[in-house]
């Protein structure tokens, strides 16, 4: 066991920390108590039901400033598209590391659901925080369904609990180190593992792969554990955020949650470099629902994103690469926007039509990071986080999770990296970021040789 204190490794059977001095029995977990036997007739006694967790989510609440919902008109193969944004504040005591949204579009009757679509927030949610969260779906609703009618249901559902005690991992100059993490004797919660990799590196930057072990070792289901992760120098500069989330985790249960961290600094100012992680363990989820809404039909929304419901590639389409947008028309907002679609040297293509020789693989010395004028992002260095996950070494899933993950950062404006090299070396790769897609350029060229 450890230390609930220190963190520091004991003895199973060891009543102090040989550390710090802490008295350690009876705080390692929840003991089987013996069997009392009682008359079939007796009616439980207050003693024999277990207490209830502490709830911190019990104070907490969510004021909703907008609910809205809009979509478009079905495109020439039928399908259609909805868009929805909630945005609020945050009450309580306390904290939080995750907002979902999630909805489901029904019939005009509101009996027959039709579409769903689900994305979180993950950022610091403190008291009086305002959050905003989008959620899209795309499909088909059928021939007889006008999308103006189709009522939307909705809810929020957010995460608070107690903050934990930071607690650091040594960045590695190379290879891989790991061990044991902390306990929450009083959340019924431990890190049961942990896994830190630097996956690449050189004298100008590096790439780490954190993997996370979170156990719930009590009688009663943890809504989710979460963890804020951030790189820091000697200084205590931060260099990168992350946040990472398991949700749901069963009495019992153990599941593993991993993330990529990038560094864009020189090798010698790695050195004494920290990973510091702040663990929120919520014993119950706040649920705040929404009032039903009926989406508003707009048309210019028709162009909008390639994400499908979760934010995740639709791999059934059959767009040909190269092909416009789904209504049959440019999307001249976008190009007027950034101009991705002006390029000669290659067409404006969605990310699920991206072929090996041509996902991202690393930056160079030619590829430029910049970011619109009203360019906005959950994260606090979007620059970091994409830098960190451009690398996707060749593999399409990788590629294409990283590409979703940053998409879903996006909250207005555009980012763009421009002309990173591709899997297949003699060409590059523009990576356009918008809020919920991405859209990639792709610019072949052969090298010339003798």
């Amino acid at each position: 066991m450890f230390c609930f204190k220190c963190g520091s490794q004991q003895a199973d059977d060891a009543k102090f920390c040989g550390v710090c001095g802490t008295r350690l029995a009876g705080v390692v977990g929840p003991q089987p108590e013996p069997a009392v036997s009682v008359p079939a007739t007796a009616a439980p006694s207050e003693a024999s039901v277990p207490a209830p967790l502490d709830t911190p989510a019990s104070d907490s609440s969510l004021t909703v400033e907008e609910w809205s919902v809009i979509c478009a008109p079905p495109d020439s193969d039928g399908d259609v598209r909805f868009k929805a944004k909630v945005r609020g504040e945050f009450h309580g005591s306390a904290s939080a590391h995750v907002a979902r949204l999630s909805w489901v579009a029904f019939d005009a009757s509101g009996s027959i659901p039709l579409l769903q679509a689900d994305n979180a927030l993950t950022q610091d949610i403190d008291d009086e925080d305002s959050i905003e969260v989008e959620a899209s779906a795309y499909g088909k609703l059928g021939e007889t369904v006008e999308p103006a009618t189709c009522q939307i249901r909705g809810q929020v559902v957010l995460c608070p609990g107690e903050k934990q005690a930071p607690w650091t991992i040594p960045l590695p100059e190379a290879g891989q180190a790991g061990g044991e993490g902390p306990a929450w004797p009083d959340m019924s919660a431990e890190i049961a593992g942990w896994r830190l990799t630097c996956s690449d590196r050189s004298e100008a930057s590096a790439s780490f792969t954190l993997c996370i072990v979170a156990r719930n070792f009590g009688a009663r289901a943890l809504a989710a554990v979460t963890f804020r992760v951030r790189v820091k120098n000697r200084k205590g500069d931060v260099w990168s955020t992350d946040y990472v989330v398991v949700e749901r985790l069963a009495p019992g249960e153990m599941r593993s949650v991993e993330t990529n961290l990038y560094v864009s600094e020189r090798a010698k100012a790695r050195k004494g470099a920290i990973v510091e992680l702040i663990g929120v363990v919520c014993p119950l989820a706040l649920v705040h629902s929404l009032a039903p809404t009926v989406a508003v039909l707009r048309v210019e929304d028709a162009a909008g994103d390639d994400d499908g419901a979760n934010g995740t590639v639709d791999e059934t389409e059959d767009e040909e690469p190269g092909a416009s947008d789904d209504d049959g028309d440019e999307d001249t907002e976008h190009a007027e926007g950034d101009e991705a679609a002006s390029y000669e040297d290659g067409p404006e293509i969605s990310m699920i039509h991206v072929e090996p020789p041509f996902i991202s693989y690393k930056v160079n010395d030619e590829t430029v990071l910049e970011a619109s004028d009203d360019f906005e992002s959950t994260a606090i260095d979007f620059e970091s986080e994409v830098l960190g996950r451009i690398n996707s070494s060749g593999e399409v899933g990788r590629f294409r999770k990283q590409m979703v993950r940053l998409a879903r950062m996006v909250v207005k404006g555009s980012y763009r990296a421009n002309w990173v090299t591709c899997e297949s070396e003699d060409s590059r790769i523009d990576l356009i970021f918008r809020p919920g897609y991405v859209t990639c350029v792709v610019h072949k060229y052969v090298v010339e040789s003798d």
